[in-house]
């Protein structure tokens, strides 16, 4: 959980999505909310002591357990699951350009292999 930086006691909360930590920013990436994976994603940055949390655009389909990196200004999302029960693994790879102020998410090829297990669950370093 990280701490509402504008002090109310709501909480940003992200159970099984990405929590990505880049330099000064850290992204919370879909998640499950009510038992259901979402589409959210949020944009925390720290600046002058204080963390400013922003929405960035949705995720093109609700996410729960995926992989998230940071490639030079690119925010990439791969895998995780769009259903929980039944389980639906994703092999999508996504983009988001970081510096487009009305940026999209983008679709990228799939990695070879097909769906798997592996794509979703799983921790990105």
């Amino acid at each position: 959980m990280v701490a509402n930086p504008l002090g109310s006691k709501r909480k940003l909360v992200f159970p099984s999505g990405a929590l990505l930590l880049d330099r000064a920013m850290t992204f919370g990436i879909g998640g499950i909310v009510a038992d259901m994976p979402t589409d959210r994603v949020l944009k925390l940055v720290v600046s002058d002591g204080r963390v400013n949390v922003s929405d960035l655009p949705k995720l093109p389909k609700p996410l729960a357990g995926a992989g998230a990196a940071v490639i030079g200004k690119k925010l990439l999302v791969f895998g995780g699951l769009s259903s929980v029960q039944p389980p639906v693994f994703e092999n999508a790879l996504w983009t988001l350009d970081l510096e487009k102020a009305d940026a999209q998410w983008s679709s990228a090829s799939p990695l070879p292999g097909g769906r798997s297990r592996v794509r979703g669950g799983h921790c990105t370093i």
